[in-house]
């Protein structure tokens, strides 16, 4: 059986197997589980609204910003958010990106307290690295490549110690356990 194999921590190997060979491979006495690799996307989940900060922030020169890696979708380069962004790592072209899930979240991450009026947030100002590991298509992607992707961007970038993550799914998350993808 033709299979990949995904290291997705220390002592956790995932081994994807196509669809078609599911009834063989589980029919192999020592295999622990099988489940169906779940499948995800960044996605906004409420209607679209453009709404803007009163005043955009700009880098004071000199100024030590931390660095917070934000792994999603890709951040488009506005004018409140070009400023922040001090790299990008993508395994895809820009064609194959919808940046607004990635953008949304770097807007709260820089302008969520001002714009909620509550302090949220509470630490100022980030240099953002834009770390788009997740790619446009409706039908998402499959978990073991955002997975390598996370892991790829933050191997690259070994002197970031920060990282968001906020990709939106239909995954509940639960108030006890951490999931599996966590």
């Amino acid at each position: 059986v033709d299979f990949d194999k995904h290291t997705y921590a220390f002592d956790l190997d995932i081994y994807k197997v196509d669809p078609s060979a599911i009834e063989l491979v589980s029919e192999f006495g020592a295999l622990h589980s099988i489940t169906p690799m779940p499948t995800v996307s960044a996605r906004l989940d409420a209607a679209e609204t453009e709404v803007l900060a009163e005043s955009r922030k700009e880098p004071e020169p000199g100024e030590p910003y931390v660095t917070v890696g934000v792994l999603d979708s890709g951040i488009e380069p506005n004018d409140y958010l070009s400023p922040w962004i001090v790299g990008r790592f993508s395994p895809y072209p820009d064609e194959e990106l919808d940046t607004k899930h990635g953008t949304a979240t770097a807007s709260v991450l820089l302008y969520g307290d001002e714009l909620s009026q509550t302090e949220w947030v509470g630490a100022g100002a980030f240099n953002i690295l834009d770390a788009a590991v997740f790619h446009r298509d409706p039908a998402g992607m499959d978990e073991d490549e955002l997975v390598s992707n996370i892991q790829r961007a933050i191997e690259r970038h070994p002197e970031i110690k920060i990282w968001m993550f906020a990709g939106g799914w239909d995954i509940e998350c639960s108030d006890r356990d951490f999931s599996d993808f966590a």
